[in-house]
């Protein structure tokens, strides 16, 4: 839609409310916010910076460069922009005479949302009338547009603006909006007819048969004549010409002809600025009598489109401006009480009332009896509208058995349009059956419930036997009949039907037989006037005509039940979707009984939730700690419940006892599975061993994690359990420098969403190159003689093969009793085959001959130069950890 012409901040607030209606028609509201519309927010909006004039239309002056001045504007961008002026002729065409109202709406909304047709039409349409028109793509939120007025281009035109907003930025579509003025493009140097009302192209309202042209006329010095005539329609545009040289000669109409000349006005008009230029206002209103100023050729009133042409002189100038207005041709509506009337008893007077209404008054109205050959009316009037009441007495119908009248009620109006509707009447001197009805309401009726039907005489019957009504599910009244059997009504002219609904009837509405075949089957019985001649049977208003009474005995059945296919834990929701053979009303809370479920409490039973899409019910059940099923495959109503569950007629579910199949498979599994187990292995994921402690490590490794189940997915915290990652294994990479502490410990989670404990926890430390972690000595505390062996063990960070059996060892050292000096000695590495992370060294005690005691034997000096690392690196000069024991030498 067009956007209103300063954009940006025509926003509004919404209250938004949910508004609940239960069966019995109770409601409660509920406030849920605010809501803000914003309706320029997706739509492109244009901006007029010209000003209009208090007539609603823009004034301009022709050949001027920037004769419209627009800001076109988007929240996000621009993708094209065309503007133009189109004359207002052409515009008409264009959009099929649409002078304003619906039609006009209706062809804007056209061009905004439509096929494109129409938008393709405009665009063609404004490149054509301006050369200077713009199409521009790209970015631009914000265009500022000037169009330009030719030398020539003078009279009525329509500014049309069509804009669309950048469509990289709709997903759905391009968005378009469509912006219209009318425009008067005014000559400095002559006088410019404008018309006001009524719209070109329409039938005018009208005061007790007159309407008004008005308008004014623009000039720059004195519009001293201005004056108006109607040309009939059989001379049209052949005397256009005579017409305006006799405005211009003062206002004589051409000889031999109706041509409607009104009086010249004229006036000192008001002082009106455009663009900076003075012009004068000349203001004119001409009053039509469409009952007399209208005449055709012959001097009859016409009542077809009408032609005109406005004239204004100046001082030195002629202008003329044609305006058409449509016929009137729509004919008078006609009420009558015979609308309502099938047949009539002959022995009767008959009472016919009946309204005749136009816009533009009733001239006559009649009433005839087309069955009579005289032609002769019943009744005429010329009193113009009103409700007219004409009683044909009894006499009329003498003598008639069992046949048809038929009545015209003719209605003219003003302008000569006619409307005659014709009734027709079943005239019979014996009771006839006139209708058939029923005292129960309107509505759809279920099992075991009884229906009432009323078949109305025109007089009293009586009856004998059982007579039956017959009713049928379609309007054809074919196939086998419900029938309602007699109740009473003998001697009256009611009598009574009853019909009980069965299981399995189905009909969405009630038919009886028409005109010409009796609804009644006597059955062997009779129904007849007093006179003991049978009433007319086959003559009455049928059922469907006025009541619409369905029967449903068919009872809603489970038709299917569905439900997510996946896996379940404790606390979740399972919903299952159950669709019905029909649309189905809940009272109360019926639970669905659940199969396959096991290990639980043992109530499985899913309550009742909401209605669902179409005609399904929702019902949720929420798991229980113990449940486990690996599908719910089967789901049913106890009896109980069946009641509880209806179609719209009341019909209680036809299912009860028996599971119907679930379509998806819901596995339900609140068992957590057992914790993962870690595991340590090279970078390339090689040499994995069991991680059952904290590890050292002088290389890239890979932590891998394994469980025992299947389809669980593992998450593992390298940060004591801060962030967590899902994955079976994790790369460990060296450090740059230093060495990295990795606090590791994983859990297992299952496709139920249930998460093992954790396991144990881990400290995995990475260096950057070997590292003695410790130096020990198995050997205890104590005094060892000379030949004892002492062994001392280096710990690395990593294991290490031996390239050169002489480039690994540790020097011993310790200090002598007697004299306190030092005595050191060099232990070199036994036989070493296998990559070990931690090596022993054996220290023998010399045998001293001062059989002095050397106290405090710890390692001083390690030697790894010979020594190979899995990723090549060697620590000559390792960090040494003190490890002792006491010898005495012997």
């Amino acid at each position: 839609m067009p956007c209103p012409d300063r954009g940006g901040g025509g926003g509004a607030l919404l209250e938004a409310r949910v508004v609940s209606v239960d069966e019995a028609n109770n409601s409660s509201t509920d406030v849920i916010g605010w809501l803000r519309y914003q309706p320029d927010a997706d739509a492109p909006c244009v901006e007029l910076i010209t000003l209009e004039f208090g007539d609603g239309k823009l004034h301009l002056q022709p050949n001027s460069t920037r004769a419209v001045d627009l800001r076109v504007y988007d929240d996000d961008a621009l993708g094209a922009v065309y503007a133009g002026l189109i004359a207002l002729e052409e515009w008409n065409v264009l959009t099929g005479n649409a002078g304003g109202g619906a039609a006009l709406e209706a062809y804007m909304m056209d061009v905004v949302k439509g096929d494109g047709v129409a938008r393709n039409a405009l665009k063609a349409k404004l490149g054509a009338v301006q050369a200077d028109n713009i199409s521009v793509a790209g970015r631009t939120r914000d265009k500022s547009v000037s169009l330009a007025t030719g030398s020539s281009q003078v009279g009525r035109y329509m500014l049309a603006v069509l804009v669309q907003d950048d469509p990289v930025y709709k997903a759905g579509g391009e968005v378009w909006s469509v912006y219209t003025k009318q425009a008067v493009v005014q000559d400095q140097n002559e006088p410019s007819i404008i018309i006001e009302e009524p719209t070109e192209n329409t039938f005018p309202a009208l005061t007790n048969g007159t309407f008004e042209i008005k308008g004014y006329a623009l000039d720059n010095g004195g519009a001293n004549a201005i004056a108006m005539a109607f040309i009939p329609s059989a001379l049209g545009q052949g005397a256009l010409e005579d017409v305006k040289n006799a405005l211009k000669d003062g206002g004589n109409a051409p000889q031999g002809v109706n041509v409607k000349i009104w009086p010249t006005v004229s006036g000192n008009g008001i002082d009106w600025p455009i663009g900076g230029v003075v012009y004068k206002k000349y203001e004119f209103s001409f009053e039509c009598d469409v009952f007399n100023d209208f005449k055709d050729c012959n001097g009859d009133l016409e009542n077809e489109g009408k032609l005109f042409v406005l004239y204004a002189k100046d001082d030195s100038h002629d202008v003329f401006e044609t305006f058409k207005l449509l016929a009137y041709k729509t004919p008078p509506v006609v009420v009558s009480s015979l609308s309502q009337i099938r047949q009539h008893e002959s022995n009767k007077d008959l009472t016919i009332s009946f309204t005749a209404t136009s816009d533009v008054g009733i001239q006559e109205c009649k009433l005839e009896d087309v069955t009579d050959l005289s032609g002769n009316p019943i009744f005429t009037t010329s009193d113009g509208s009103g409700t007219y009441s004409v009683v044909i007495p009894s006499s009329r119908f003498a003598g008639l058995h069992d046949e048809n009248k038929t009545f015209r009620i003719t209605a003219v109006d003003g302008l000569g349009n006619k409307a005659a509707p014709q009734y027709s009447l079943f005239i019979s001197d014996i009771p006839m059956l006139e209708d058939i009805t029923s005292d129960s309401a309107d509505g759809t009726y279920k099992i075991g419930d009884t229906i009432r039907f009323t078949a109305l005489f025109t007089e009293s019957v009586s009856v004998t036997g059982t007579p039956k009504l017959r009713l049928y599910a379609d309007a054809s009244c074919s196939g086998t009949p419900f029938e309602a059997k007699y109740e009473q009504g003998g001697g009256s002219v009611s009598l009574t039907f009853a019909y009980t609904v069965k299981e399995n009837d189905e009909a969405a509405k009630l038919f009886t037989a028409g005109a010409g075949v009796s609804p009644i089957d006597v059955n062997g019985g009779a129904i007849t006037a007093a006179s003991g001649e049978s009433a007319v049977l086959d003559k009455g208003r049928a059922l469907q005509s006025a009541r619409s009474i369905a029967v449903d005995g068919v009872k809603p059945s489970v038709t299917v039940i569905t439900t997510a296919s996946r896996h379940y834990k404790e606390g979740e929701t399972v919903n299952f979707i159950v669709s019905f053979s029909e649309k189905v009303l809940v009272s109360g809370s019926p639970l669905l009984m659940l199969n396959d479920i096991t290990g639980g409490s043992g109530s499985y039973k899913a309550d009742y939730y909401r209605p669902a899409a179409g005609n399904g019910q929702q019902f949720s059940y929420v798991v229980k700690s113990g449940d486990t099923s690996s599908s719910v495959n089967g789901a049913y109503f106890l009896p109980a419940d069946m009641n509880l569950i209806t179609d719209e007629a009341g019909n209680p579910l036809a299912l009860g006892g028996a599971a119907a199949n679930v379509t998806g498979a819901a596995v339900i599994d609140t068992t957590p599975p057992d914790p993962p187990v870690l595991y340590i292995a090279d970078a390339s994921g090689g040499g994995e061993t069991l991680l059952a402690a904290d590890g050292f490590y002088n290389a890239a490794k890979r932590l891998v994690i394994k469980s025992a189940e299947s389809g669980v997915t593992m998450k593992y915290s390298l940060d004591g359990e801060v962030s967590w990652t899902p994955g079976a294994y994790v790369d460990l990479p060296a450090p740059t420098s230093g060495e990295t502490v990795y606090q590791v410990t994983a859990k297992a989670i299952d496709l139920a969403g249930n998460e093992s404990n954790l396991t144990d926890t881990r400290n995995i430390t990475i260096r950057n190159n070997l590292s003695v972690l410790a130096v020990t000595s198995k050997t205890p505390d104590g005094n060892y003689s000379s030949g004892k062996t002492v062994t001392f063990t280096v710990s690395l960070s990593d294991a290490v093969g031996v390239d050169d059996q002489n480039k690994v060892s540790i020097t011993v050292e310790g200090t002598k009793a007697d004299d306190t000096s030092s005595l050191s000695t060099a232990v070199s590495l036994p036989s070493h085959s296998s990559r070990q992370s931690a090596l022993s060294f054996d220290y023998v005690v010399p045998l001293q001959s001062s059989r002095a005691v050397m106290r405090d034997i710890r390692v001083t000096q390690i030697d790894m130069s010979g020594v190979t690392t899995a990723t090549e690196t060697r620590d000559r000069d390792p960090p040494l950890r003190e490890a002792g024991a006491s010898a005495r030498g012997l």
